[in-house]
């Protein structure tokens, strides 16, 4: 399962991207609307995954694009935590999840 990121921080994107992948997921990450909707019309993605500093209005839009191509959506809300404590605590289980 492919799984796009996207978030306003370069670095926090990058260290997402990374940590997701060596617990054996395929994940890009961006910081750029018009990159994730592109991405997402490819059909390569099955979750995307916004981060917490994405804008309401983007954050719409993403998932609108989400929905009209079959891409489940996990909403970042980190309240705090680092993100390995937030990919361990929200976002693994919810892969896992997914079917």
């Amino acid at each position: 399962m492919d799984i796009l990121i996207i978030g306003r921080s370069r670095n926090t994107v990058d260290t997402a991207t990374a940590q997701i992948r060596a617990h054996g997921f395929t994940a890009e990450g961006v910081i750029a609307d018009q990159d994730a909707l592109a991405a997402l019309d490819t059909g390569e993605f099955g979750t995307l995954l916004i981060g917490g500093g994405v804008e309401r209005v983007s954050r719409e839009l993403l998932k609108q694009r989400a929905a009209r191509n079959g891409v489940a959506v996990i909403e970042a809300r980190r309240h705090g935590r680092d993100i390995d404590t937030y990919l361990q605590e929200v976002v693994y289980p919810a892969l896992r999840e997914r079917p």
